[in-house]
């Protein structure tokens, strides 16, 4: 029995122990965490400092704030902003422990809230009534011992109808899962249920919106590649209380690592298409971006050329709202500068000559019958096969622009959506060759790749181009140049 009651006190204060070295590790852990988030990149005027941490042996309390300070608190005009809008956390220490959730086994477990209740007494009781008393975000985390993290955020229901407006909200949550707090991928969920906008002159609804937005990798820890696959039911919008449209979606996009270039790749599917905004009978459709070949390390450099170029902005923005202009011309030649570093990126360095494309497809549909289709491919091949600056490109003459793209452009189109007042205009450029009839559409193909133009299959000349559209041109009386407008129909 002695040894068993041994036993028993081992055990009891090894994981007393343990659950203690777990607490003093996490509190490292998430201050590092917090040192690192920048509210605003470039500038320590906005910051988020963990100003209270209270820890016993099973849990923790923690007090994390924004500390507005420098030029940005100035512009409060007395109204002290810092510490004002707090993350509230209790975090439940392992290795064994109790959380909202239920019994855990893992590093750590948190519960999260925003506290907006130190704001000014104008905005506190306005968002109180909002979210009807609980805080406007919350979340939970858990930290396993592999390393991992999964965490949810969600902003609670709302329910507001006023004179002004209504806002309802049924349901915004978004799960993450990071299988390596220090690596990636990170991989979300989104749902959105019963989100509702309305104002005097227009709103918007989304009945529901769900999918996944997944981060595959980060390339120079800021440029990130992505998977997103996201589908959308009954999403709406209205102008003056009238419905203008109303479609589902599903939008899918994807960015890849290629070596030593990037390329991505969209679509984006609409059905159950209705309203009056709607341009032409359809009721379905469909658009798809493809771009490949885009030189990765000069992407890279183009989106830290941004970031200093937003940094800038913000600077500016800021000094403007104080008063202080002393430094704005340094700050304009710095924004012109940046502006001038990504042009010549873009133009020398971000696209390869005979490998990047761009390809785009448009369609459309109506009671299961294609409308409309448009098909466009384009090839870049530099000039004389090598990239130039961008004030080279600008000097480039008619040879030089030709040899710049191959280029393929195809449109459908069927003959329900030609205006009867167009079908004449339509029959003249059929018989100029410009475009081809077939028995339910009007059509029509375009290449040029250098000295090589094809219209509708056929090799033409540029000349020859310009002959046939002058053709079409209208006849002139000798004497009276004819009104241009008293051929048209009064409607």
């Amino acid at each position: 029995m002695k040894a068993l009651i041994a036993l028993a006190l081992v055990l009891v204060a090894g994981w007393l122990g343990a659950t203690w070295y777990v607490g003093s590790q996490v509190e490292t852990l998430l201050r590092t965490e917090v040192a690192k988030v920048e509210l605003l990149p470039g500038r320590d005027d906005l910051t988020l400092v963990v100003n209270h941490y209270e820890r016993g042996l099973f849990s923790a309390q923690v007090r994390s704030c924004v500390v507005v300070q420098g030029e940005l608190a100035e512009l409060g005009k007395g109204i002290d902003l810092s510490n004002k809008l707090c993350f509230v956390s209790t975090i439940h220490h392992g290795p064994i422990g109790l959380s909202e959730q239920g019994v855990f086994v893992g590093l750590a477990a948190t519960e999260d809230a925003l506290d907006v209740s130190a704001l000014p007494p104008e905005l506190a009781p306005v968002i109180q009534q909002l979210f009807q008393g609980r805080a406007p975000l919350e979340g939970s985390s858990f930290y396993g011992f592999d390393g991992s993290v999964s965490a949810t955020v969600l902003i609670p229901p709302v329910a507001l109808d006023a004179p002004q407006g209504k806002v309802v909200l049924e349901q915004f949550q978004l799960d993450v899962f990071r299988p390596d707090l220090s690596g990636y991928p990170v991989n979300g969920y989104l749902t959105v249920k019963g989100l509702e906008v309305v104002s005097p002159s227009g709103g918007f609804s989304v009945p529901s919106l769900t999918g996944s937005i997944d981060v595959v990798a980060m390339l120079d820890e800021h440029l990130p590649l992505t998977n997103t696959n996201l589908h959308g039911k009954g999403l709406s919008f209205s102008q003056m209380g009238v419905p203008m449209l109303g479609f589902d979606m599903i939008l899918q996009a994807s960015s890849e690592d290629n070596g030593g270039s990037l390329r991505s790749k969209s679509g984006l599917w609409a059905d159950n298409i209705t309203g009056p905004m709607v341009p032409i009978p359809m009721d379905s459709a469909y658009l798809g971006l493809a771009i490949e070949g885009l030189d990765k390390a000069a992407l890279i450099r183009i989106n830290q050329l941004n970031q200093e170029l937003n940094s800038w902005q913000t600077s500016m923005m800021i000094d403007g709202l104080s008063g202080d202009e002393q430094d704005r011309a340094i700050q304009v030649q710095e924004l012109q500068s940046l502006v001038s570093q990504m042009m010549q990126v873009a133009s020398e360095q971000l696209l390869k000559p005979g490998s990047s494309n761009v390809n785009m497809q448009l369609l459309v549909d109506n009671a299961g019958k294609r409308q409309l289709t448009l098909d466009s491919k384009t090839r870049y091949l530099g000039v004389d096969g090598k990239n130039a600056s961008f004030e080279a490109l600008t000097m480039l003459d008619e040879e030089q622009l030709k040899g710049l793209l191959d280029l393929y452009l195809r449109v459908d189109v069927d003959q329900s959506l030609v205006p009867p007042p167009f079908v004449v205009k339509l029959q003249e450029l059929e018989s100029a060759g410009l475009v081809v009839r077939s028995d339910s559409s009007w059509r029509s193909s375009f290449r040029s790749s250098g000295d090589l133009l094809q219209l509708n299959g056929q090799t033409v000349t540029v000349d020859e181009v310009k002959r046939r559209m002058e053709l079409l041109g209208p006849e002139e009386d000798e004497t009276q140049q004819a009104d241009p407008l008293a051929s048209m129909p009064m409607q």
